[in-house]
């Protein structure tokens, strides 16, 4: 009978350092309590380096495209953060008041069509198919290990990739 080979060795270890992070979807919508708005990005690893990850024999190619999520408040208490986020990705200066971004709906729907108005999320595509430099490190959600993006910057041949933590 054929057989299936599993192994699960090095399943949570992840790559922490700097790293070349692509966005494939920025989401606006309402935060899970409906409260505020919040910027959810959904990302994944691009151009990992070669060699393994200190301490393991777990390469960091094989961490190619895995996903990263990270979300932002646009509450004002915390829009410095989005602010850092924004200066990332699109390598502007987002400091003046009055400034936008725009959003179309991720059902593409009449409704918003019409009126600009839905009940659905929706999706920035300025944000989209960019690239960023993140520090990633891991955390530990419900047992397992996930990635998030401790700190952002623009990806513009500054930053070494690799596990270097100088901040």
């Amino acid at each position: 009978m054929p057989q299936i080979d599993l192994d699960f060795g090095g399943i949570n270890d992840v790559p922490e350092g700097w790293f070349r992070l692509t966005v494939d979807k920025a989401i606006y919508k309402p935060n899970k309590a409906g409260t505020a708005m919040v910027l959810n990005l959904q990302l994944h690893l691009t151009d990992m380096p070669p060699g393994c990850i200190p301490g393991t024999e777990t390469e960091y190619e094989q961490f190619e495209n895995r996903p990263v999520y990270d979300s932002t408040s646009m509450q004002p208490q915390v829009r410095w953060r989005l602010q850092k986020v924004l200066a990332a990705i699109t390598g502007k200066d987002w400091s003046e008041d009055g400034m936008h971004l725009d959003f179309v709906c991720e059902e593409d729907c009449e409704q918003f069509a019409e009126t600009e108005k839905c009940s659905h999320n929706k999706r920035i595509p300025d944000l989209e198919e960019k690239t960023v430099v993140g520090l990633v490190v891991g955390e530990e959600y419900e047992g397992n290990m996930n990635l998030k993006v401790k700190k952002w910057v623009e990806d513009n041949g500054s930053v070494e990739f690799g596990p270097d933590f100088t901040e």
